[in-house]
């Protein structure tokens, strides 16, 4: 007896340790949940905040005009809106840092909003306009982006401790139930000795069934109370014909079941067969003695089931005990994490991918820049004016045709210095598409390079028609007069120099082409056309830096599209490029 005593007192002081643990483990699991879905929030604040202050700085006076959400809710930019974000930003945000950097951006943002609103942004800075108000849109956007930096940094903190908890529950969880298994393999299995006894002798079995009511009661009485001290958890024990001999939890009734309609009754008789034909398995390989872990959605819960068998001295199962746990703020907040993580890890593939192009073309520039081109360029071009203006009477004819080589090459070094930059600016420079009428930019394009061609015999147009797009109004631009200016000077020596500019639809690509009758080239070398310094012809022929190509390459490939070219010597060439239709 004092045996048992010790036995059940043990048993319970372990089993409250393990009910405490779970109460604590509950509300860090609950504080977590709502620590993630107000990280959620604020990270929502900040991605729809840098996508409404991007709308409202590429707005032009047209459009602006039009701004609306019915005109074009793409576009659409209203300081309403972005107050309204700020606020909502300042109310949610918790952490210090955060803290900082969203009342930074309230003052910033409620200061620079009419100018952003007012003002073309990349116009302003590709014009280096309003530098004041351009650097604080920079750190305005720096802001956003520190932001989004320092909540994917706590997301993480807070999966760490999350999956911290779950690996705590799991092990309390498995304590828990071992420690109730081996309180009811000790009890049940003390309860079948005294009735087997019993049948032996009549006497003996009187003594012996008042010491097994008593373990009962005791084993009954603290079976309840853990069963009904876990919240959101169901314990069941099942005889061979899958009978209810106990149930007890709070659970059951959420299931849509009651205690008085379960308990006594077998499975089969009272629950759907549907829902039978599910646990069946799991109750015949509990049945075998082995012991069978499952989650299901039920009911609009989530919950975590396991089957235990009880064993006799034998090591035969006479009863199976099912332990049902309702998970579903723990699966709810994995949902989240996991959703988040996603969207979070697509986003840093995507910057860090952008990012390594970047530093790439960097790295190739960076060799460039180090040896300072522009300044020998300008002590040169300083020279080369001294002499011709302090010592013109003193240099022959020969002397002054060097130096004037001196000067065109140093201003052709010039000129390929700026192609350069325009070059790897490309890589940095962020697109704005929107809808561009492609007729109108060529036409633009041919009056601005025609109002420079010195040829006497200018080209005659033969232009089809040409389709609108959606793209970088700027950066296509420049692939229309980098195009065009190659059409113009490759063909100024023919009898009568001839230009086509066409365009054509395949495979959901709008193509466009710029065919000339100029010299054309060899088409084994048109591999080397896009490359930058690759040139067919040598400078003395045909001026240029073999830049303007590259950057074609470049411009198109950002807006997911493609270039090639075709030609034969003497011949003319057609240079193509195509765009997602």
């Amino acid at each position: 007896m004092r045996k048992n005593i010790l036995f059940y007192g043990l048993a319970s002081v372990l089993l409250v340790i393990v009910l405490l643990f779970f109460n604590a483990a509950y509300k860090e699991l609950t504080n977590y949940s709502e620590l993630i879905n107000r990280q959620n929030v604020v990270h929502i604040c900040y991605q729809e905040l840098s996508r409404q202050m991007n709308n409202a700085a590429m707005l032009t006076p047209e459009l602006a005009a039009a701004n609306s959400p019915v005109a074009d809710e793409i576009f659409f930019a209203d300081s309403a809106s972005i107050i309204h974000r700020l606020e909502l930003l300042n109310a949610t945000v918790r952490d210090s840092i955060n803290v900082r950097i969203a009342h930074a951006l309230d003052s910033l943002v409620r200061a620079e909003l009419p100018w952003i609103l007012q003002s073309n942004v990349p116009d302003s800075i590709l014009n280096n306009a309003s530098s004041a108000h351009s650097a604080a849109f920079r750190y305005i956007n720096r802001l956003i982006n520190d932001g989004i930096q320092r909540t994917m940094f706590i997301v993480d903190h807070l999966k760490i401790q999350l999956n911290k908890e779950i690996t705590k529950i799991r092990i309390w969880m498995g304590l828990f139930v071992f420690l109730s298994g081996m309180l009811l393999v000790y009890t049940t299995t003390s309860l079948f000795k005294q009735k087997a006894k019993v049948k032996r002798k009549d006497r003996q079995l009187q003594v012996q069934s008042r010491i097994a009511a008593e373990r009962l009661v005791k084993s009954e009485t603290l079976y309840k109370t853990i069963a009904s001290s876990i919240p959101d958890s169901v314990i069941c024990l099942f005889d061979h014909d899958y009978r209810y001999l106990l149930i007890e939890g709070d659970m059951l009734e959420r299931l849509g079941y009651t205690k008085e309609e379960l308990l006594g009754k077998r499975a089969a008789d009272v629950l759907s067969p549907e829902r039978f034909a599910e646990v069946e398995p799991d109750f015949k390989r509990a049945f075998q003695g082995e012991s069978v872990i499952r989650e299901v959605r039920m009911a609009g819960y989530d919950i975590y089931s396991k089957y235990i068998p009880l064993k006799d001295d034998n090591q035969s199962v006479y009863a199976i005990m099912t332990v049902a746990l309702d998970i579903t703020k723990l699966k709810n907040a994995q949902r989240d994490i996991t959703e988040l993580n996603r969207g979070l890890e697509e986003k840093v593939k995507e910057r860090t991918e952008e990012l390594r192009k970047s530093n790439e073309e960097l790295e190739a520039f960076s060799y460039s820049v180090s040896h300072d081109l522009r300044a020998p360029l300008r002590a040169i071009a300083g020279f080369i004016g001294i002499l011709e203006e302090d010592y013109a009477d003193k240099l022959d004819g020969e002397a002054q045709r060097i130096t004037t080589i001196i000067r065109n090459n140093t201003l052709k070094m010039g000129h390929l210095i700026d192609d350069l930059l325009a070059f790897f600016r490309i890589g940095k420079k962020e697109m704005f598409k929107a809808p561009i009428k492609t007729r109108e930019m060529v036409d633009e394009a041919i009056a601005e390079l025609m109002e420079q061609n010195t040829n006497d015999k200018p080209p005659q147009w033969d232009i089809k028609p040409l389709p609108s797009v959606r793209g970088d109004a700027n950066s296509i631009k420049q692939v229309w007069v980098n195009l065009i200016s190659n059409a113009i000077k490759y063909s100024a020596n023919a009898p009568q120099p001839r230009i086509e500019i066409g365009s054509y639809t395949k495979n959901s690509e709008v193509v466009f082409y710029v065919k000339d009758n100029g010299v054309g080239f060899d088409e084994k070398y048109s591999n080397k056309l896009f490359k930058v310094f690759q040139r067919l012809h040598s400078s003395n022929e045909f001026e240029g830096t073999g830049i303007g190509l590259a950057l074609v390459e470049k411009i198109v490939a950002k807006h997911g599209g493609r270039v090639w070219a075709e030609g034969s010597i003497n011949e003319g060439a057609c240079f193509y490029f195509s765009l997602p239709g």
